[in-house]
């Protein structure tokens, strides 16, 4: 009877052992998982907070930035204030993409370009900017017609789409919305303000 019941004793123990014992490799391996998945998750995370949005960036500029006076929905009346007429204007056309009627306005000795959005004179403003030679406007981070590539990357480095940007075009934002700069050996020619796409 004894020698049953020790018997008896030492299987318990055993099992009990055995049982403790793969508790325990499981208990180390939701461990090792939940490591495995905090790390991911950091990773993920690391990832998020790293990863821009140039469209929201684009659109910031839009609002945001200007050639001294000129910015984007500034009313044509008040372009005319400033700089008079334009030296040649187009006829206004109704573009398929946006439904509105644009038009160009070129200032040919102040060294740029305006589209102009709206059906109504008085309604009649700003939709995109463009400044090439001899323009001696600059952005609010003073960047224009001739400064340098170094010059323009501090300037920008915030909101410059390194996954596109490379040649001689830099784009701040994105395509279809901030601006896009022009360079020819390192040096900016041109600058455009605006949704560059649809």
């Amino acid at each position: 009877m004894t020698s049953a019941l020790l018997k008896i004793t030492t299987l318990c123990i055993a099992s009990f052992l055995i049982i403790s014992c793969n508790n325990t490799e499981k208990s180390d391996k939701k461990t090792d998982q939940t490591k495995d998945s905090v790390q991911t998750d950091s990773v993920q995370n690391d990832t998020v907070v790293t990863d821009k949005d140039y469209l929201a960036l684009g659109f910031e500029l839009m609002e945001n930035e200007s050639f001294g006076d000129l910015k984007i929905g500034l009313k044509a009346i008040e372009v005319i204030k400033l700089f008079g007429k334009p030296d040649k204007k187009t006829e206004p056309e109704q573009w398929a993409a946006d439904g509105d009627y644009h038009q160009v306005w070129t200032y040919t000795k102040e060294g740029f370009d305006l589209d102009i959005i709206g059906e109504k004179e008085a309604d009649l403003e700003i939709y995109c900017i463009t400044i090439y030679k001899p323009c001696k406007l600059k952005t609010k981070k003073q960047i224009g017609v001739g400064s340098r590539l170094e010059e323009l990357k501090a300037a920008y480095k915030e909101s410059i789409d390194t996954n596109i940007a490379g040649g001689d075009i830099i784009i701040a934002g994105s395509l279809y919305g901030g601006m896009t700069f022009t360079l020819e050996n390192d040096k900016v020619v041109n600058i455009f303000i605006g949704a560059g796409a649809e």
